[in-house]
């Protein structure tokens, strides 16, 4: 979601379910994401927004390269939906 209260912060929220496994499985796949968003996020988006990050099962055996090339792609596909998004608030007001 675009960020209008804040227009300098970039929030981002983690969340690992039980189904990753055990407190150490998850505490690493949290780890992972913010090693992530530090890498992708912070340097690739220049817009202000809130998002949430979802741990899956399969994070834990995928290479680091592979996630950080989804997550690139997923940054792209967000940029494109903020920048709708405002054109589109723009028209309505």
């Amino acid at each position: 979601m675009p960020n209008y209260e804040d227009l300098k912060t970039l929030k981002v929220g983690f969340t690992a379910s039980r189904r990753i496994g055990g407190a150490v499985q998850r505490n690493r796949c949290k780890r992972l994401m913010k090693s992530l968003i530090a890498d992708v996020l912070s340097k690739n988006i220049t817009l202000p927004f809130q998002c949430v990050i979802v741990a899956k099962p399969g994070i834990l055996l995928t290479p680091y390269r592979k996630l950080k090339e989804e997550m690139l792609f997923c940054t792209k596909k967000m940029e494109k939906y903020i920048a709708s998004f405002d054109t589109y608030t723009q028209k309505i007001a």
